[in-house]
């Protein structure tokens, strides 16, 4: 007998779990737009300034006739 009521109690707290997640799940957050704040001028000069040393130097080693 305790064989018969196990299979639908088991089925009976399955569907449970499975609906309430979405029950029992926090309210979001009121989204706040994210700005960033950080400059990246430092960096886009490093790398200009890079560039420009490499270019450099292959123009400069190159052997012109």
């Amino acid at each position: 007998m305790s064989s018969r009521l196990s299979r639908p109690a088991l089925l009976a707290i399955g569907l449970i779990l499975a609906i309430t997640p979405s029950a029992l799940a926090q309210a979001e957050a009121p989204t706040v737009p994210v700005v960033s704040t950080r400059s990246y001028t430092f960096e886009i000069v490093i790398v200009v300034v890079m560039f420009g040393l490499a270019l450099f130097a292959v123009c400069r080693s190159s052997q012109r006739r």
